[in-house]
């Protein structure tokens, strides 16, 4: 068993890795209201909390000056911000986080075994990103169908053949509009996760009006449109996600 963090392998600290814990799901961290003379509750659904995994660790030394220099070397996986976590058991996915503090040391002669507790966001994502491309007139829809088990927050470029004004995406009728000219040739690019927009590298997101759409598991209808029909190239990037 192993795990990485960020590019830390645990093989280059010299950890033999005994238990991965991890809950199945993320904890839920619904708000409940009871009524008085009604069963049950009434239920108000909340994001879910982050995800914590827990990793128990054995470091064996061959002698005592490597004991020092390999618990030092633990200090690596230390980072101001959030890495990438992959894991032996599954290691066709990743999470992102971080350490969720210090960790304990129980130390002998010539071992040391500690546990390490990494809390994470609550779903897993796909090694590498889906791409995909299309080339469209403005009168049609396209669809994009992720196999992951949660939404997906994406990244969409858009470049017209002739010059629009204030373009419209509607994903599954949830609508952003981007209020402005986009000349022939230019890219607009959206990302989702971050709630920006670029123009050809230029930020432009104080022109974005209406929600951020996602894409959900299945098949999502995306219809991009403007003041006047027009041809366009699209790539969207997104991860298949998925819900621990």
């Amino acid at each position: 068993m192993w795990f990485k963090f960020g590019e830390v392998h645990s093989d280059d600290l010299n950890i033999k890795v005994l238990r991965i814990r991890k809950p199945f799901l993320p904890d839920f961290q619904d708000q409940r209201e009871y009524v008085p003379g009604k069963d049950g509750s009434i239920v108000y659904p909340q994001p879910f909390r982050e995800l914590t995994i827990e990793i128990d660790c054995l470091i064996l030394y061959s002698n005592r000056h490597k004991k020092v220099a390999e618990d030092r070397n633990l200090a690596k996986l230390y980072s101001y911000s959030e890495q990438k976590l992959i894991l032996s058991d599954e290691s066709d996915v990743f999470y992102i986080g971080k350490l969720g503090g210090t960790f304990q040391s129980d130390r002998h002669k010539t071992l040391s075994s500690f546990t390490i507790e990494f809390i994470c966001q609550p779903f897993s994502y796909e090694l590498e990103p889906i791409n995909q491309t299309y080339t469209k007139n403005s009168t049609e829809s396209f669809l994009v169908k992720p196999n992951g088990t949660a939404y997906s927050e994406f990244k969409i470029s858009i470049t017209p053949q002739s010059t629009i004004n204030n373009l419209s995406i509607a994903v599954n009728e949830v609508i952003l509009h981007y209020v402005g000219k986009v000349q022939a040739g230019q890219t607009l690019t959206i990302d989702t996760e971050e709630f920006d927009a670029e123009l050809n590298d230029e930020n432009v997101s104080m022109n974005l009006t209406g929600e951020f759409p996602v894409l959900y598991p299945g098949q999502n209808e995306i219809k991009i449109t403007a003041n006047t029909d027009f041809n366009y190239a699209a790539n969207i990037e997104y991860y298949n996600r998925y819900l621990s």
